[in-house]
This record gives C-alpha cells, sequence and structure tokens, in this order.
C-alpha cells in the first residue's frame, strides 16, 4: 500500500494523507490470506454492527484523544460534549460557511474528491482498470440512462473529516432508497482490489429536486466499521442550502453525486487532480463548479 498523495487547493501542493489503522487495511487487501480471513467481517455486517453498539458505550471515549492526537484533528472547530466514540465522529462543526451564490455548485461535506465529466453509464471510473454500472450503484437501469453523459463526483470522507452532509443548493429529496450490502473499507486500497465496491457496499439513493441544478441523485456509501447512516432531513420537505442531511457514524465513508449532462461545469483545479490522479481537498460549503 502506497501513500495517499492529496492536492491542497490553498495552498496549491500536494501532501501524504494521514491513514488510521493503514497496516490493517493493507493486511485485509494486500494479502490473500487477509483477503480470505476479512470476508466474514466486510459481507457479514455483525461485526460492524457490534463494533457500533462499542461505539455508543461510555468506555469508547477513552479512544477519542489517540485518534485526535494521530489524525491531528482541530477540535476548536466543532461544538464540545463528546460522551462516546460516536458522539466524536458525528462531531457538530462551528461557524459553517456556504457559497450562496445560486449558479455556484458547492460540496455538501468535507472530503477529498475526484471528479469524471461525461460519463458513460456503463463504465463509470472507480480505479484504474477497475469501473462499474450506474445500473448497479443506483438499482434502476431506466434512472441510470438519465445521467449518462452527466458528471459524476465521487467524495471520500476519511475519519479525521466532518462527517455530517449538507444540502449543497435550496432543494427537496423526492425519492430515498436503502439498498443492502457489504461494508468493504473506501480506502483507496481497495478500489483497485474490489470489483464493483460501490454497488458492494451498503448504501442510500436519494434524488433531490434542486432549484438550480435539475434532479440530482446523491448516494450515501457506509464502509468498514460505518454500518449507520442517519437521515436528518424528511421526504418532500423543502430545505436551503446549507442545512444539515445526514451523518455517518463510525469510519470512514463515501458520498457519490451524479448531475444531469450540462447542469455543471466542474472547476479545472478539480479535474485536472482527477486526471492527474489525485484528490482534492474540500470543505463544506466551498465552490467545486458552475452551474
Amino acid at each position: 500500500m502506497g501513500n495517499i498523495i492529496l492536492y491542497d487547493r490553498e495552498s496549491q501542493r500536494y501532501e501524504i494523507e494521514k491513514v488510521m489503522g493503514d497496516k490493517f487495511l493493507k493486511i485485509m487487501y494486500d494479502t490473500a490470506a487477509g483477503r480470505f480471513i476479512s470476508k466474514p467481517v466486510v459481507y457479514n455486517t455483525f461485526a460492524s454492527k457490534l463494533y457500533g453498539k462499542y461505539a455508543d458505550l461510555p468506555i469508547s471515549k477513552r479512544l477519542i484523544g489517540r485518534m485526535v492526537k494521530d489524525l491531528n484533528i482541530n477540535l476548536s472547530e466543532y461544538k464540545q460534549g463528546f460522551n462516546t466514540l460516536n458522539s466524536f465522529f458525528a462531531r457538530e462543526k462551528l461557524n459553517l460557511k456556504f457559497d450562496m451564490r445560486q449558479d455556484v455548485l458547492v460540496s455538501p461535506c468535507e472530503a477529498n474528491i475526484s471528479v469524471w465529466q461525461g460519463i458513460n453509464k456503463d463504465s463509470v471510473i472507480q480505479a484504474k482498470n477497475h469501473t462499474y454500472k450506474l445500473e448497479e450503484l443506483i438499482g434502476d437501469s431506466k434512472l441510470a440512462e438519465e445521467y449518462n453523459g452527466g458528471t459524476c463526483i465521487r467524495f471520500r470522507l476519511s475519519p479525521y473529516h466532518y462527517h455530517r452532509a449538507h444540502f449543497f443548493d435550496d432543494a427537496r429529496i423526492v425519492y430515498s432508497k436503502n439498498i443492502k450490502g457489504a461494508l468493504h473499507t473506501v480506502n483507496p486500497l481497495a478500489w483497485s482490489r474490489v470489483k464493483n465496491m460501490y454497488c458492494e457496499n451498503k448504501r442510500v439513493v436519494n434524488i433531490l429536486k434542486t432549484n438550480n441544478f435539475k434532479d440530482v441523485i446523491m448516494i450515501e456509501i457506509g464502509a468498514l466499521f460505518v454500518g449507520s447512516i442517519i437521515h436528518s432531513a424528511g421526504l418532500e420537505k423543502n430545505y436551503t442550502r446549507g442545512e444539515e442531511l445526514s451523518y455517518f457514524k463510525f469510519g470512514g465513508s463515501m458520498i457519490i453525486m451524479l448531475l444531469k449532462k450540462d447542469s455543471v461545469t466542474i472547476d479545472q483545479d478539480i479535474l485536472l487532480q482527477t486526471e492527474l490522479g489525485y484528490e482534492t481537498k474540500v470543505k463544506v460549503g466551498e465552490k467545486i463548479g458552475r452551474r
């Protein structure tokens, strides 16, 4: 497992990502024995559920200090009062800022992102030499057809990130479907090791009817030790840009956003970094494109 290189838009420099449990992940996905042993953990969600129960207990609080230190998390950016590991993981951020210009597409979350425009619904990129079909990801062939030629944005949330997602535009959720599945890690190591990984993982498929970007599909994907995707927003209610949509409990996680053809033009620096093979660091509410 090599280093994960990220592009920082503010400094315009590259940096190495801090990875929690990288040795464990290397064993799980880089060795034959590890892949064999890990199957019950990944495909039977019992282990993740069990760890989730532990993360809700007060005793789990003892892990917070080490995580803050190892991942260099700045606690001054968050509301305080963490009684459990899950309460820390789903911590609320202070002073959220959203670009409110109506023609601007903002990030719904804090994440490392990659973007592809003009996608082929039958071969969306997962990793080099690995693709998946939109139909398999969202479970609807007719709906997948509507996003052929459109834009796919992948938001990868690591354990050090703020794990709440927000509305990126004034919108309402008109459709939401839970799809059961495995819980692979969303670490880049697994992208080139597991065929159709996103289509295998547990996920929630939402359709948001937005004011400025047409109908957008937003897929929230669970990951190793992340069995819980909690929706703060309800169906058929009107929400404004910046309001909370959902949050994840412990672990890394991912959001994939699909936009229809000609509904957005993504910022060139993000597209360039994706082409070069690097993810770009973005903040929640930050501009990533324009209508």
